[in-house]
């Protein structure tokens, strides 16, 4: 269930750990914008953006994938909204002469069926990268990782396929690339709707 104030839930449960640990305050849980002067009891640093891309990408975690599309917007242009991400996201397509015929971005875990992409806009993204770059190293693999650890065990795929998936009801997508041998690769994108 997710709670109606994340904040807040937050507070309550380090509360509870707390108490658990035979830490006792006062006051009860709450959140507000500290008074300058706070003392600071606890750091907890971000994991690093390539680690988080790779969670999202290699286990598909649609959370993750709508908090980037915000942090985007936020970046950009200031706005931690999707609409901000998405402008961002249609921008930088646009700059890479990538084609976004019949594009519609609605969020960003892919999970709205009003979002349309071809199979020609991810050929064309695919195309900007290559096998040994971070962003594809952080892809599932079949046979291995993610949501392709079991799919294409004991084929010529296991191990070499690398993809990002993506699956709704009546909805499939598995778009990524083959390293061939003699070094070049086959770049694919498989997206069906029924």
């Amino acid at each position: 269930v997710k709670p109606d104030d994340p904040a807040l839930a937050a507070a309550g449960e380090l509360s509870v750990l707390l108490q658990a640990r035979g830490v006792t305050g006062s006051g009860g849980v709450a959140h507000d914008v500290l008074p300058s002067g706070t003392e600071s009891i606890l750091d907890v640093p971000s994991a690093s953006v390539s680690s988080v891309v790779g969670e999202m990408l290699v286990n598909s975690d649609n959370n993750t994938a709508e908090m980037l599309l915000k942090e985007i917007g936020y970046v950009t242009r200031q706005s931690g909204t999707r609409a901000a991400g998405i402008t961002t996201v249609i921008e930088t397509l646009s700059t890479w002469g990538i084609d976004t015929t019949g594009f519609n971005m609605v969020d960003g875990s892919g999970l709205s069926r009003e979002n349309k992409v071809s199979c020609a806009t991810m050929l064309a993204l695919l195309g900007r990268y290559s096998p040994g770059d971070v962003l594809v190293s952080a892809m599932a693999v079949a046979g291995q990782t993610g949501t392709l650890d079991s799919y294409f065990s004991g084929t010529s795929l296991e191990n070499r396929l690398i993809a990002k998936t993506g699956s709704l009801s009546d909805v499939k997508g598995l778009v990524g690339f083959v390293p061939v041998d003699g070094g070049s690769v086959i770049r694919f994108a498989l997206l069906l709707e029924s």
